[in-house]
């Protein structure tokens, strides 16, 4: 007799994705199982669906974005609980049910857990679960840049469609800003110990989260412009606390030679009071005699010189005559 937690998983697939298989052989290795496993896709898979019957397919006719796709599906879960994967992302046989009886034991409005990143050639590397569970201690995790993927997040379902789910209008930092928002929004947090999501990062220049377009930089302006507004309302940080993450989002704009919005992201962290540069003390020192924007755009640089070089050597070892 199979024994399920009391959850449903969300795939996002667009195109349905080649990968999409290894997520689902992950998800149905889970001991305990999902009590349903939902994938939102725009592609009719007609051997997703022989292979994976059990499965409900939500299609959309065309590419709607993960947004709107996870809001649509969240419409349609009825466990109390609920998480959320990318196609390409896979979880641990034992990170559903511990992350559930962790939620709990807890009463918990999300429950976070350990999480793997798994690079392009296939190296994992595992991040350890923390212990904040604090809203002060949280947003500053977020914020200054470490984060917890969906595969690892198990989220009370009333709880995320009273926060209105993700906001479909964002390009970028999505996640982040549903973080903030339960964040400021009260919400109780857990941590488990046991097991693990498996969070896909490609090297790639084209991923979205490092994508600066137009529509992205005025996202990540946004995240942060609400971010300002909610700690108005609640004083949960200080204010340099923010404008530390306004001075790491000019770091980030100027290395990409997005001069202006860097610019203007570095102003508004000098105002909210943070002062000097962060980094380690070499790259605190370079910013201090060559500026942010000369010491990002060397650094940016030196990173695009070695990726070019990695790429260009060799694939494997010679052969011996």
């Amino acid at each position: 007799m199979k024994h399920f937690a009391p959850v449903t998983i969300v795939i996002n697939a667009h195109h349905g994705s080649a990968a999409l298989n290894r997520t689902l052989e992950s998800v149905a290795a889970a001991n305990p199982q999902a009590a349903e496993v939902i994938v939102a896709t725009d592609a009719l898979d007609l051997a997703i669906r022989e292979a994976w019957p059990s499965v409900k397919l939500l299609r959309f006719a065309e590419n709607r974005g993960p947004c709107t796709a996870r809001n649509i599906s969240l419409a349609e879960v009825t466990t109390p609980y609920v998480m959320f994967l990318d196609a390409e992302d896979c979880i641990s046989t034992t990170l559903l049910g511990h992350l559930c009886w962790t939620a709990e034991k807890d009463r918990a409005d999300l429950a976070f857990a350990s999480h793997a990143i798994e690079k392009t050639n296939g190296k994992i590397s595992i991040v350890a679960a923390s212990k904040l569970k604090h809203a002060r201690e949280l947003l500053d995790y977020w914020l200054s840049g470490k984060f917890v993927p969906p595969c690892s997040v198990v989220w009370r379902t009333e709880f995320l469609r009273h926060l209105g789910g993700w906001d479909e209008t964002l390009a970028q930092n999505q996640d982040g800003d549903l973080i903030h928002r339960a964040l400021f929004g009260n919400a109780r947090v857990s941590w488990s110990r046991a097991g693990y999501g498996i969070y896909v990062q490609r090297d790639s220049n084209t991923r979205v989260s490092k994508l600066m377009t137009p529509q992205a930089i005025a996202s990540q302006f946004h995240v942060l412009e609400r971010v300002e507004r909610m700690n108005t309302v609640s004083g949960l940080l200080p204010d340099h606390h923010i404008g530390k993450a306004w001075y790491m989002l000019a770091r980030k704009l100027y290395g990409r030679g997005k001069t202006t919005h860097a610019q203007k992201a570095l102003t508004r962290a000098r105002e909210l009071g943070f002062k000097g540069h962060t980094g380690t003390p070499l790259q605190r020192m370079a910013a201090y005699l060559l500026g942010l924007e000369q010491k990002a755009k060397m650094a940016s640089n030196f990173r695009r010189s070695i990726y070019t070089t990695l790429k260009s050597l060799p694939k494997g070892l010679p052969n011996k005559a």
